[in-house]
């Protein structure tokens, strides 16, 4: 399992609302960051809408595994990491 620190404006207290599953924290958090993602995804998805997909499984798969936020240095980055994968992730599930 890996185990993730995630250091959201050095507030620690912010991102332990998160891992406790708290949605006000979580919604914040998805629209400081979703435009960005949403952008990136357009770079190598086809449609807008194929972009908004990947975004929201982005953040579907951070709320799922909340709990196993540990350490990330710099949040956006792990973010634009993970859209590539659940874009592949998507294809994948749309080829079966």
């Amino acid at each position: 399992m890996v185990t993730i620190t995630l250091y959201m404006n050095n507030n620690i207290e912010y991102i332990s609302k998160i891992k406790k599953g708290e949605e006000a924290s979580f919604r914040h958090f998805v629209n400081s960051y979703s435009k960005d993602l949403f952008y990136y995804a357009q770079c190598f998805v086809r449609s807008k809408e194929t972009a908004e997909e990947v975004v929201s499984d982005v953040f579907l798969d951070v709320w799922r595994h909340r709990e196993e936020i540990d350490e990330i240095k710099n949040i956006k980055a792990w973010l634009l990491t993970l859209t590539p994968v659940s874009y592949t992730h998507l294809r994948a599930h749309e080829t079966r």
